[in-house]
Parts: C-alpha cells; sequence; structure tokens
C-alpha cells in the first residue's frame, strides 16, 4: 500500500513540474512572438510610413523594454531569412555575443 503512495505521489509531483515548465515555455514563446510583431511593425513603419494610421499625441508607440523578458533583454533577434534577403552574413552583424 505504501509504495502505491510513493508512486502516486511522484506522478503527481511529475505532473506538477510538467505543467509549470509548459507554463514557462509557453510564457518565453509569446514574449518572442511579440518582439518579432513589434520589430515587423517596425520594419512596415520604416518602409511605408503611409501604411499604418496616424499616430495622435496620446498613443505612444510601446517601447521594447516593456515586451522583452529581462531574459532577452538587450540581445537583437535576428532571422536568417532575412539576412538572406539583405545579402549579409551573420558574422557582419554587430550583436553581443551570448555568455
Amino acid at each position: 500500500m505504501t509504495i502505491l503512495l510513493i508512486i502516486a505521489a511522484c506522478l503527481a509531483v511529475m505532473v506538477v513540474t510538467t505543467i509549470l515548465a509548459l507554463h514557462a515555455l509557453n510564457r518565453a514563446y509569446e514574449a518572442l512572438y511579440r518582439e518579432e510583431r513589434m520589430l515587423n511593425a517596425a520594419a512596415v513603419e520604416r518602409k511605408h510610413p503611409s501604411a499604418l494610421p496616424e499616430r495622435t499625441g496620446s498613443q505612444q508607440p510601446l517601447r521594447r523594454a516593456n515586451l522583452v523578458s529581462p531574459a532577452f533583454a538587450g540581445r537583437r533577434l535576428v532571422r536568417w531569412s532575412s539576412l538572406r534577403q539583405r545579402g549579409q552574413q551573420a558574422d557582419t552583424l554587430h550583436l553581443p555575443r551570448s555568455p
């Protein structure tokens, strides 16, 4: 009987740990997705300023620091497809090195 209780307790701990890990991964993915959307919107605005609606004085642009988790602060996300489109190599970009 005690063996069954121990096994049930271990399974419960594993389930809770898995749920917490998946939740953390989901939050990290959402932060990266928001960052990519913001960068894409900024690129569209730079290329075609008239494509986006005019901002009124009360609407402030979103700050990057509000959208990026502290783990990714100061790092830039680079997509290889965008590098190929611009004809650049990854080593020509001046990105901070990972620790």
